[in-house]
């Protein structure tokens, strides 16, 4: 298949993460993959195609029309699939007319205003990342139930299973980690977490280590540059300012406990940590077989399906959190096995390409 994905890549995002991630799996299924973006270069072999797909002024938006159709009729192209409601504006009237149908995917709430319902720019089929986003699509969006297909993102799990994740002889290493940005409605999240609920975690557990690991430090609320300030004149270097960084994974091996959200929480779970599933939306608790349909419907705290954000109870945070370390416990490995297996990229990717399928088919 001969594949067009579209994205507003202006600042490397988890949707672009995603995409990239996604587009290199169907490559290497034997797939032609292009991508257009507001970046030059994606970390993919993949053909990228520049384009300022994030400007929304008109003027930009009928060129980035015209140059998506051309990449169509030169490309050939069967599918195309857009990652943001901008990509899907413009990637809309890209193919219309054309025998090429529009796979969108949301990977997050939208603005309800009345032009989102009467005005659907989404294309044939439409891909939630959870159920708490589907459902949102099909009651406040007012979308076509049946468009909807509920398909997650997709995660490259090392191929090796963590060695003794769930025994109880593993060596634990006294951290935990908050991984996620520092700005917008996350960083307000970090910031009560620096004065709610680590101060008297370090207390009562004098070997812990705290790692604060994610982007956009710099842009930590007021409050929050405060609480960490004072964090660390309270526990020196046991608070791990680690910021922006490329090894996530490298950091999951040598922590015990993560607190974060969507892709953050199923890496750490696939590799046999336990986590505490906080997000912009909610606090989904601690994940364990009991709890994850429900933590997974909310891609780990990110996503409600009602509008609006659930007050996070701190008390209850610090509460799981020194509940877990009064008798750590690794993720057992049948939760481990199916976080892998709802979430492995491969099986992520063929399900989409049965989307694409459909779309086509509709099409047709």
């Amino acid at each position: 298949m001969r594949i067009l994905h579209v994205l507003s890549a202006n600042f490397f995002a988890g949707s672009v993460a995603y995409a990239v991630a996604l587009a290199e799996a169907h490559r290497q299924q034997g797939h032609q993959v292009w991508l257009a973006s507001d970046a030059a270069t994606l970390p993919t072999a993949a053909t990228v195609v520049q384009l300022p797909i994030s400007q929304r002024k008109y003027r930009q938006r009928w060129r980035n029309i015209q140059a998506l159709r051309q990449l169509l009729v030169e490309n050939e192209i069967d599918v195309v699939h857009a990652h943001s409601r901008a990509a899907s504006w413009v990637s809309y009237f890209a193919v219309r007319g054309q025998l090429v149908p529009l796979v969108s995917t949301v990977h997050g709430r939208q603005h309800l205003h009345a032009s989102t319902s009467l005005f659907d720019v989404y294309g044939d089929k439409v891909i939630a990342i959870c159920g708490n986003l589907a459902e949102h699509l099909r009651e406040e969006v007012k979308m076509e139930p049946g468009k909807i297909a509920v398909v997650p993102n997709g995660v490259a799990f090392s191929k090796e299973e963590p060695s003794q994740s769930d025994s109880p002889l593993r060596p634990f290493f006294q951290r935990m980690a908050f991984i996620g940005r520092f700005n917008g409605p996350k960083g307000e999240r970090a910031a009560a977490l620096f004065e709610h609920v680590f101060p008297p975690l370090l207390r009562e557990f004098p070997a812990l280590r705290v790692a604060l690991i994610g982007g956009e430090l710099a842009h930590l609320p007021a409050a929050g540059k405060t609480a960490l300030a004072a964090l660390q004149a309270a526990f020196g270097e046991r608070v791990e300012v680690i910021g922006f960084t490329d090894d996530v994974p490298g950091w999951l091996l040598k922590t015990d406990l993560v607190i974060g959200a969507g892709r953050v929480a199923i890496e750490a779970l696939g590799a046999g940590r336990a986590v505490l599933a906080l997000g912009e939306a909610c606090y989904a608790g601690r994940v364990t077989a009991e709890t994850y349909a429900a933590a997974a419907a909310a891609n780990f705290g990110d996503i409600l399906a009602r509008q609006g954000a659930e007050a996070v109870d701190w008390q209850l945070v610090l509460h799981d959190a020194q509940a877990f370390w009064r008798q750590p416990a690794c993720v057992s490995a049948a939760l481990r096995q199916r976080v892998r297996a709802d979430y492995d990229l491969p099986t992520v990717a063929a399900r989409v390409l049965a989307v694409y399928e459909s779309a086509r088919m509709k099409k047709a």
